[in-house]
């Protein structure tokens, strides 16, 4: 059977896209053979033989192999293959769209490039890149065991501290089944049997599929419990926060790249892109050259510096000499060797380096070899230690309307349309201001008037707002040292004007709660990754998973 008569698995507002797999085990179907079986029974003197002719079709069709062949054993539990397909089918839906949030419409490519894998081809006929001698469909396969494992070890535990699923858990699940009913005509099946057949194999019904979503929802309740419920105190915040201090930190800067291939000499002909050993050293020392002589411009200010670039000799090629300005990037998120030179405790306002920009690669024989592809130039603006504390607001957007496209695309307004826009919000104010003009009042207001439609329905509420979270005076008002409890203003943004009321100032640092979020992934992980081992598995017969999937068709 080739891989293209097969479609791929996909989960949608969970439900999935279904696999033609009923397209597949028809043409099965019409390459088997009737089998004539002969039962010779002997009684006395007797020997009658009947000879009964079996449905190949409806035989396979009907689940009964998925149902009555047992795949794993997990604990003191017996997972047939219909049950572990669950797993298996959703341990390859899971993979398919972490990987397509990760490359999007490049994923196909960069699957193929990254992971070694042809999302249009059977599972089972790919091997995998780091586990030799196996496939991507014995891949899968642990992953979904490893999954059940974690599963099943949740459910242990939450059953000994007696926790169960609520009535309102029950009726999600309730919930979730009577919708992909309701989708099943959708994607051509007449029910719900069918719908479950078509995303999951032949063995799938819906008191298995109702037990696996009720086993999946209480480990899923239990570990988000205890998640939730791991506590730090000051001491473990203070003696992360003495080892990792700069991971907390945020810097502002301003930095150019000097490429060593913009310096390359271009030739006319066919050896124009035909560059040797010795062209690219040639050019990466003009790149080294041209950034050192900028490092040294004695720039201060954005303006200083970006001046200083237009000033660089050599570029063979057409660029914007223009620098990229960064504002308040936490340290992880920034190239290590520069992010090492910004949290430099001297490093003050103006400071200018130029720092390599190298790579690492490992050949066959792991053999490192590093690479310099150019050199960044960086003037170091500010560092913010994240200390403030994080504070709870609610606002009101009025948004500006109409606007004209600039030359640069943006989109810019009148006086006219700002000053609409300010005394809309103006007279919402006053409404506030004549009613009660309290926290409730305001609340009731910002559910009806706001643009926000992100926090209409909460009346407006951020809470947990942390420093440079929101646009720069936004920002600026929420964090004035001398706020308090009950304030309100005016305030105007590129989105229109916020009427904003300080609800209150919280008990934490901005980074104190990073440091203690840290900690709880850290802690959290741990714990999950380590749950499979907690339980045994001993793998039984796997061989009626369907693993001839393809993830993409």
């Amino acid at each position: 059977m080739s891989a293209s008569s097969k479609k791929k698995l996909r989960k949608e507002q969970n439900a999935a896209q279904l696999t033609e797999k009923q397209l597949r085990e028809k043409k099965e179907a019409k390459k088997l053979k009737n089998y004539t079986v002969t039962f010779v029974i002997v009684m006395v003197l007797v020997v009658c033989l009947g000879i009964g002719m079996i449905g190949g079709t409806a035989f396979i069709n009907s689940g009964i192999l998925e149902r009555n062949t047992d795949a794993v054993k997990i604990g003191d539990r017996v997972l047939t293959n219909a049950q572990l397909n669950y797993y298996y089918v959703d341990a390859i839906n899971n993979t398919y769209n972490e990987w397509y949030q990760e490359y999007g419409d490049y994923m196909s490519l960069m699957a193929l490039m990254s992971n070694k894998i042809n999302l249009s081809m059977p599972l089972n006929e790919q091997a995998h890149p780091t586990d030799e001698g196996r496939t991507y469909a014995d891949f899968f396969v642990d992953m979904a065991i490893a999954e059940a494992r974690r599963a099943y070890a949740l459910n242990d535990l939450a059953a000994a501290k007696g926790i169960t699923l609520s009535e309102d858990d029950l009726t999600d699940i309730d919930d979730l089944i009577s919708s992909q009913e309701m989708l099943a005509p959708l994607y051509g099946y007449n029910n719900l049997k069918g719908y479950l057949k078509g995303m999951y194999g032949n063995g799938a019904t819906e008191e298995s599929y109702r037990e696996y979503l009720t086993v999946t929802k209480l480990a899923s309740n239990f570990q988000n419990k205890y998640r939730d419920e791991l506590a730090y105190t000051a001491d473990d915040l203070k003696d992360y926060n003495d080892k990792h201090y700069d991971e907390f930190s945020s810097f502002s800067f301003t930095y150019f790249f000097m490429e060593a291939e913009d310096f390359l000499e271009h030739a006319e002909g066919d050896n124009a892109h035909n560059h040797t050993d010795a062209d690219k050293a040639a050019a990466l020392k003009k790149a080294e050259e041209a950034a050192k002589k900028l490092a040294e411009s004695g720039a201060k200010t954005v303006e200083e510096f970006e001046a200083a670039i237009k000033k660089v000799e050599g570029w063979q090629d057409e660029k914007t000499l223009k620098a990229t300005d960064n504002n308040f990037v936490m340290y992880s998120e920034i190239n290590e060797n520069i992010a090492k030179w910004l949290a430099d405790k001297s490093r003050k306002a103006g400071d200018l380096a130029m720092i390599p920009y190298t790579t690492t690669s490992t050949d066959g024989d792991g053999k490192e070899t590093t690479t310099t592809s150019g050199y960044f130039v960086v003037l170091f603006e500010e560092v913010d230690t994240n200390d403030a504390f994080l504070v709870d607001i609610r606002h009101i957007l009025v948004e500006f309307k109409g606007g004209t496209k600039n030359d640069a695309g943006e989109t810019v307004y009148s006086d006219t349309e700002k000053k609409t826009a300010l005394d809309k919000i103006t007279e919402i104010q006053n409404t506030w201001l004549e009613g009660d003009a309290n926290e409730e009042s305001f609340k009731q207001l910002a559910i009806k008037e706001t643009d926000d439609s992100g926090s209409a329905s909460a009346g407006g509420l951020y809470e947990d707002v942390y420093p440079h979270q929101m646009v720069e005076n936004f920002d600026n008002w929420c964090f004035d040292a001398a706020r308090k409890a009950g304030d309100y203003g005016i305030v105007e943004t590129e989105y229109g004007y916020h009427l904003i009321y300080f609800v209150k100032t919280g008990d934490t640092t901005y980074r104190n709660q990073m440091i203690e979020d840290t900690l709880r992934k850290n802690d959290y992980t741990k714990w999950y990754e380590a749950l499979p081992e907690t339980i045994s598995a001993e793998v039984l017969n796997t061989s009626r998973l369907d693993l001839d999937l393809v993830m993409a068709g």
